[in-house]
């Protein structure tokens, strides 16, 4: 659990070099029907100083709508991270990620706008073609083909890991980091529910216990909060207590 650099993330791809990779990427383009110099291999080990950034990586809904109460909870949420992350010079600046989108996306980058903030923004190729909205730092707004790289990179760089009401997509996202961190394959980050009585309707974690389907402690990967304030606030304690802090 250390800053990672987001800038510039892109180029941290490059072209893959002679020998059993680049062969790799040769067969691989063959097979998908991709020309070969747009095959990139990600180095992780390149580091550039203009952005060092805590993450605080969110999840939810599309669908959410302005002025509804958890767009209104994510916009102010993303004011918080925004205000915390103001820096000097950059260094130890916490910043908000997001998939880049509309919904509560949306206004988690708004609200780090609002208050004149850095944010990130992951998107995503769709056949409906998602675009990016407008809130997002223009720098920092990557589109990505697949969401198995887009996860990647939400897991490689989060601090925490905030999870409002969404559907298929943000479920997917929320097992797959739970998973992870109930085998031990990523670090411990804390995994914020954000709507208790909306997440204890989508599935029940005590009833998985009490089935031997998952351990008792698995239950402790996550817990639910209600408003901005209550979010950023476990956050910080989550942090301190490991003497981790993120501002």
């Amino acid at each position: 659990l250390v800053p990672v650099m987001l800038e510039p993330m892109l180029n941290n791809y490059k072209p893959a070099p002679q020998g059993p990779v680049r062969d790799a990427v040769v067969e691989l383009g063959h097979k998908t029907g991709t020309p070969t110099d747009k095959i990139f291999i990600y180095n992780g080990s390149k580091q550039s100083n203009r952005y060092t950034a805590n993450v605080a990586g969110m999840f939810g809904s599309t669908r959410v709508a302005e002025g509804s109460r958890y767009y209104e909870i994510a916009r102010e949420f993303g004011r918080l991270v925004g205000r915390a992350g103001a820096a000097k010079d950059g260094v130890g600046r916490t910043v908000v990620m997001t998939g880049g989108g509309p919904g509560i996306m949306e206004a988690a980058n708004r609200g780090a706008h609002d208050v004149g903030a850095l944010s990130v923004g992951l998107n995503i190729s769709l056949p409906q073609e998602q675009t990016p909205n407008p809130y997002v730092t223009p720098e920092l707004c990557f589109r990505f083909r697949y969401f198995a790289l887009r996860k990647l990179h939400f897991v490689l760089r989060a601090r925490a890991l905030v999870v409002f009401p969404g559907g298929f997509g943000t479920l997917d996202e929320l097992f797959e980091i739970l998973a992870l961190a109930q085998t031990r394959k990523m670090a411990p980050v804390p995994v914020i529910l954000v709507g208790e009585s909306y997440w204890r309707k989508v599935f029940d974690a005590d009833f998985l216990v009490s089935e031997g389907m998952i351990d008792p402690a698995d239950r402790d990967l996550f817990w639910f909060e209600e408003s901005a304030e209550s979010i950023w606030r476990s956050i910080l304690i989550w942090h301190e207590t490991r003497g981790t802090p993120v501002v």
